[in-house]
Order: structure tokens, then sequence, then C-alpha cells
């Protein structure tokens, strides 16, 4: 049986980047996580400020908008293993500090999501808006093909899951800003 882990921002890491505030001017920010393409012109209404002033270099940031970007580094070892699953946007990053926009980051819109919440080991409550919201999560590993290293999962606000076989890509490559948590 595959195992896959939840990816998520290491909030313990204050000595490096991080978002640190945002303007949507009316961009609808849920789009980016209902595994549906989005469109790059809509998206570059958008600013997303980077605490980065005497801060570290981060190679995985997330936020309060689940919107999971990777740095260049990160990219060139995933490559490979999600052509097909995501859609690569140019992140609208800006340096709070100067105020000029920020490369080498990409914005990976996960275009896979299954329904695979095992319901008998999750634990599962009203959400914000009075849906069923997952609030720890177990997947059942039957319902993904073999062939996907990285989804969503329905009913999970911003959960981004990952295969065994992509940890072991990334696994010892020194990056930074994520940690993983077996689901």
């Amino acid at each position: 049986m595959r195992k896959f882990y939840e990816v998520m921002p290491n909030s313990e890491l204050q000595e490096y980047m991080y978002i640190a505030n945002y303007e949507l001017n009316g961009f609808n920010y849920l789009s980016l996580i209902e595994a549906k393409p989005s469109d790059q012109n809509l998206l570059n209404r958008v600013k997303v400020y980077i605490h980065d002033k005497n801060a570290k270099p981060i190679d995985f940031m997330s936020g309060p908008l689940s919107w999971p970007i990777i740095s260049g580094k990160f990219l060139e070892l995933i490559s490979d293993d999600i052509r097909g699953d995501v859609q690569l946007l140019t992140p609208p990053l800006y340096s709070l500090s100067s105020g000029k926009k920020m490369t080498d980051y990409h914005l990976i819109n996960i275009l896979k999501q299954f329904e695979c919440v095992d319901t008998e080991r999750s634990v599962i409550g009203p959400g914000p808006t009075g849906e069923d919201f997952v609030y720890e999560l177990y997947i059942r590993a039957d319902v993904v093909p073999d062939d996907v290293n990285i989804f969503r999962v329905s009913k999970s606000f911003g959960a981004f899951i990952v295969s065994e076989e992509f940890l072991a890509k990334i696994r010892g490559k020194g990056l930074t800003g994520l940690v993983m948590s077996e689901v």
C-alpha cells in the first residue's frame, strides 16, 4: 500500500521569508485550491507581500491562502513527477521591504483532486460556513491512481498531498520551509 503525506509550511522557521500580507483585488483565492486551471492574467491583479528583510530565502511558502509557492530549486527536483498534475503559474510576489517583484518562485496549482478521505479515521466537523470540514486527515490510498504523486483532497481546505515517491525525490536535498505529515 502506497503512503501519502500532507505538505505544510514549517511555522517554526522565524528567520526565513514568509507571506506577510496580500491584496486580492477581486481575485477569488479559493480558485487555486479547487483543482481547476486558473487564469494567470487574473492572478496578476493580486499582490502577495513577502517579509524578506534580513530573512533567509525559503523553498516552500503557503501561508494564509494555502497556495503552494515553491523555489526554483524545489521545482527542479520535482518537475518530472508533477508534469500533468499541476499548472505552473507565476506568483505575484512582492518584497514587503522594497515593493519590488520577486522572481525564481513558482505557484503550483494542483489539478488532481480525489474524494479519498478515510471517514472512519479522520476527524470531520463543521467548517467556517457550516460545511463538512476535515480537521485531522487520513486518506484511503486505494482511491488514488498509481501514477499520481501530487493532489488535493476534497473537503479538506488547502490540503496538499504527495506520494512517498515524491517525498523520496526531495528528502535530504536541503529544502526549507516545509514539513510532512503522513496521512
